[in-house]
């Protein structure tokens, strides 16, 4: 500046027109940010972004502008040549960026920050976020930043889909309580209910969870906010023997009414020594208390039709949907009061008629495959078969042959399946290794099977993994490795037939 020239051309300042570029808007109005602290006799009271200082202000913008760049790379704070005025308006423009649209753009910047330092290997904070995590908590530890820290925490309340370390001392112990995210026995103590309740639910996808993968360790956890709605509704449930006795029908018959939806029930079929819960609401409306009362001696109830009329196999789910569809009147006792479902009374030749219109409608021969069929075409042993429908991996049809009922398998579901799934066997073929061997390979390849002889609630006696296009790349690529074009043009058709080759042993290939 003494000088009044350039030093790095040597041109003269002064007697000279040059182009300036205007700023922009956001460079503009922290430069009108700068000048109103450095000018002003007093700052506002109230903490908070104008309660800041000029050299509070200027660590502030100077941290964030520098944070905003969109790097994984651990960028310093000394920007070279930040004295220069190409350099400075870009560090202006993007701490104008964040403070103009304070805290919506503050909110934006950390979810930004959290897409590009994310690790699917952990759950912490200082990861996920990077050095702004550092910023906020022990670089920017005046207490006049503390407007900057309970942002943060407003956001991991509502963006933060993890669990938070009780023993985080960077954040207030309200953040850490009320945080909705919480593993099994943290939600199991919150909401009052047991962890294994918990765990049902969340097999059975009933309640929003998060998974993070490490180390072959599968860490859970469960959205409270959720499980608290869902609580409420599971103070009122019943097990199978109050269902049962409400109704006034045997057992087998409550767990037809649960396979087939007319009763609603929370955490699937419950393993042995579990007890179930029937949602009560579901129960009450098989208890009619509007039905036209009725004193004719020939009627008789739906619990007598069910021992003696209707198949052991089901029947009872399509009954009860006639009759709330007006198809049949149902009547009740000449006692006034609530009537249980196995109560209902129904006039024996109406009942009659209606079994034979429900028959002839019926096909007579359905389109479908039996079981054994099915395994027979996927090239499977009859129980793995069995093991997929009841999975629900093979999709299958009950049909009713007189009292007994037939699992049946369309064809459609057989296509489905290979299309939508593949077996160990056939994957130890482009591998070129064993069964064990390839299950082991794609296990730590980090390829999951959703069936199998060691899959817990899904026993298989051969694995199964879903045909994803990021496994079939994976065996297309390893396939390419051992020069077997044939597994290469087999893995790219869109449906999956069973090759012979796959049923042979392959630990010599």
């Amino acid at each position: 500046m003494s000088a009044n020239s350039c030093q790095a051309c040597g041109t003269s300042l002064s007697g000279t027109n040059f182009e300036i570029a205007p700023a922009s808007d956001k460079a503009a109005w922290l430069t009108s940010g700068f000048e109103d602290r450095f000018y002003a006799d007093s700052l506002p009271a109230d903490a908070g972004l104008a309660a800041l200082t000029y050299e509070q202000f200027h660590e502030l913008s100077s941290r964030l502008a520098v944070r905003s760049l969109p790097t994984e790379r651990t960028q310093p704070l000394k920007v070279a040549d930040s004295g220069s005025l190409e350099i400075s308006r870009l560090m202006a423009n993007a701490a104008g960026v964040v403070l103009m649209n304070w805290p919506l753009a503050f909110r934006e910047l950390l979810s930004g920050l959290k897409a590009v330092h994310s690790d699917n290997e952990h759950w912490t904070l200082s990861r996920s976020f990077g050095p702004i995590y550092h910023d906020i908590h022990r670089d920017l530890d005046d207490s006049c930043f503390d407007f900057l820290r309970r942002e943060f925490e407003s956001f991991l309340q509502h963006a933060w889909e993890a669990p938070l370390a009780k023993r985080n001392r960077n954040l207030s112990e309200e953040t850490i309580e009320r945080h909705r995210w919480v593993s099994f026995d943290s939600a199991a103590e919150a909401c009052g209910l047991g962890v294994s309740v918990i765990k049902r639910l969340h097999q059975e996808g009933q309640i929003a969870y998060r998974e993070k993968v490490h180390e072959d360790r599968v860490f859970t956890v469960v959205d409270l906010d959720h499980l608290k709605a869902i609580s409420q509704h599971l103070q009122g449930v019943a097990d199978m023997k109050e269902t049962s006795t409400l109704l006034s029908l045997c057992r087998n018959r409550v767990r037809q009414l649960l396979a087939g939806g007319t009763l609603q029930f929370f955490g699937g079929e419950p393993r042995p020594g579990e007890r179930w819960l029937i949602d009560c609401r579901s129960i009450n409306e098989l208890i009619d208390e509007k039905l036209p009362t009725s004193s004719d001696q020939s009627l008789v109830s739906i619990n007598y039709l069910a021992k003696h009329s209707l198949p052991k196999g089901g029947g009872l789910v399509e009954l009860v949907q006639a009759i709330r569809a007006g198809e049949l009147r149902a009547y009740g006792p000449a006692e006034n009061g609530s009537v249980a479902v196995g109560a209902w009374l129904l006039k024996p030749q109406d009942f009659a008629a209606w079994q034979q219109a429900r028959a002839e409608n019926k096909s007579p021969v359905f389109p479908g495959l039996s079981v054994v069929k099915a395994a027979a075409l996927l090239g499977v042993k009859e129980q793995c078969a069995y093991a997929f429908v009841r999975l629900g991996l093979l999709w299958s049809t009950a049909v009713e042959r007189g009292r007994r009922t037939q699992l049946m398998v369309k064809p459609q579901a057989i296509d489905r399946f290979r299309r939508g799934y593949i077996l160990g066997p056939e994957i130890a073929v482009y591998l070129g290794k064993s069964t064990r061997e390839a299950f082991k390979h794609l296990w730590e390849a980090r390829f999951r099977p959703v069936a199998g002889p060691s899959i817990p609630n899904a026993a298989c006696r051969q694995y199964v993994w879903v045909r994803s296009k990021k496994l079939i790349d994976y065996l297309a690529s390893e396939a390419a490795q051992i020069d077997d074009p044939e597994a290469i043009t087999f893995l790219s058709t869109p449906i999956a037939q069973p090759r012979d080759c796959r049923f042979r042993h392959v630990g010599s290939r």
